[in-house]
């Protein structure tokens, strides 16, 4: 495979709208407010998927069709057998199905069979994978740093392969850097990549040891800084035969729908605005909510993370429930929650508590007492590993901020052993996953939050040995 090389002069293809829906121009993107920009990709989502599964019905017909007319000729009487050409016989018409020879009289030879349909052929036909970032709109003042992930969902099917090439305008965003770490316990090889700040490019190769399903899943982290303000920044994914956007398996592009790649992308949209003219809400007593002018500067950041309690004594043997509390009390917007918590695996194993919660795979923190208060619409992960000691958990807002306050999450906890150990909420250090943070349009809004790896809270537990059984209980 040839490296990619470098994207200077690299020209940009016309992204091509769906047939149901066109795709919005920039001024109508820019007459739209967040939320319906944020609609008007979930449409758009929406209708890859009804279009993946309209022709998915369609091949299942035809392929079903197929079937019953073949049952139907092999019931009829044989027609007599034709002169040998020394030809194999022709395949039947239509979807090409799975081969069974029929039976055949003892030392007599089996006909050839018809190719068989090749694996890459299959996943064209079952998947109709789509890459976009997460968020599709930022919106960040001049100067600041921001992340948006870039996701990969390739449905029922897995990939192997990833092709990325992206552009910027340079004069309003600078990419800082690219995390491969969501992918890297997959690669085969290291990854591929070319920058070219000048120009705004950007592109990189990822090639993996196995097949994976990716659903909704992140492939990269982008690192931006905002440097200038401007009304719609776009970034883009990019097809060019030097520098391409693509997923792939065994070789064969599974991106889009079978009209093309292009099909298969969301770009995603910035709007970086100046310093001083980001309108702040302030809270008023309990009647309401007083809106400031657009001179004046966004409020500081005043929500805390704790744990609860921050003490506790307990037995071998007893269950123990932590709860993680997001401190809110002027109702700051927020749209992301992440949170990594580390214990000590020969101390205490998390239980699984997943009634009501918003994922349920594998052992979990308990969050489904919590949904009235915190309608999260973004579910990514919450999942506990006993080996390790840790717990990472993440859940978003895409559609609407929220502004909640109150005990978010529990853990569940039994102690395995006798002495004294902490279970810490900690800040990994910047760019690794996973990590805590509350952030609303990728600024944190936790006061106090650290700069890098740190604890934010904890609870000190004391574990005493099991009480011996009573003298009356003995045997």
């Amino acid at each position: 495979m040839k490296r990619i090389t470098a994207l200077i002069l690299i020209a940009a293809i016309t992204h091509l709208g769906f047939a149901q829906e066109a795709t919005p121009s920039l001024d109508q993107i820019r007459a739209m407010s967040r939320e319906e920009r944020i609609k008007a990709h979930q449409r758009r989502i929406e209708q890859i998927i009804q279009e993946n599964k309209r022709r998915q019905e369609e091949e299942a017909r035809k392929a079903a069709q197929a079937r019953v007319q073949q049952q139907t000729a092999a019931t009829q009487p044989a027609a007599p057998t034709p002169p040998s050409t020394g030809t194999s016989p022709l395949p039947p018409r239509g979807p090409v199905q799975v081969y069974t020879p029929p039976q055949q009289a003892a030392g007599r030879p089996s006909p050839t069979p018809p190719p068989q349909a090749s694996s890459p052929s299959a996943a064209r036909a079952e998947a109709r994978s789509i890459m976009f970032f997460r968020p599709f709109d930022s919106i960040v003042k001049a100067g600041d740093t921001f992340i948006t992930e870039l996701v990969a969902n390739t449905k029922d099917a897995a990939a192997d392969e990833f092709f990325v090439c992206l552009s910027f305008p340079p004069q309003n965003l600078n990419l800082l850097a690219l995390d491969f770490g969501p992918v890297t316990s997959y690669l085969q090889q290291e990854v591929e990549y070319a920058y070219d700040s000048g120009n705004g490019k950007a592109a990189f190769h990822i090639k993996l040891s196995e097949p994976v399903k990716f659903s909704d899943r992140a492939v990269a982290v982008c690192y931006w800084e905002a440097v200038s303000p401007s009304d719609i920044s776009e970034v883009r994914f990019e097809f060019d035969d030097g520098c391409e956007t693509d997923i792939r398996l065994q070789g064969q592009s599974i991106l889009g729908t079978s009209t093309g790649r292009y099909d298969g992308v969301i770009h995603a949209n910035v709007m970086i605005r100046p310093r001083t003219s980001r309108n702040a809400v302030m809270p008023i007593g309990e009647h309401g909510l007083f809106i400031g002018s657009g001179s004046t500067e966004n409020f500081q950041p005043q929500a805390q993370l704790t744990m609860k309690p921050d003490a506790v004594t307990a037995a071998v043997g007893d269950d123990i429930v932590l709860e993680i509390a997001l401190n809110n009390p002027n109702g700051q917007p927020f749209d992301r929650v992440q949170l990594y918590v580390q214990f000590d695996p020969d101390y205490f194993e998390v239980v699984d508590v997943d009634r009501g919660n918003w994922i349920r795979r594998g052992v979990n923190l308990e969050d489904g007492f919590a949904h009235e208060e915190f309608p999260f619409d973004f579910h990514k992960t919450n999942s506990a590993d006993n080996e390790q000691g840790i717990i990472a958990y993440e859940e978003g807002a895409e559609i609407a901020p929220l502004r909640s306050t109150g005990t978010l999450a529990r853990i569940h906890l039994k102690a395995k052993r006798a002495g004294s150990t902490y279970v810490a909420l900690v800040r990994n250090k910047p760019g690794t996953l996973p990590t805590t943070n509350v952030t609303y349009l990728s600024q944190t809004v936790l006061a106090n939050y650290p700069e890098n790896l740190n604890v934010l809270s904890y609870t000190e537990l004391k574990i005493k040995p099991a009480p011996l059984a009573s003298p009356s209980n003995r045997p």
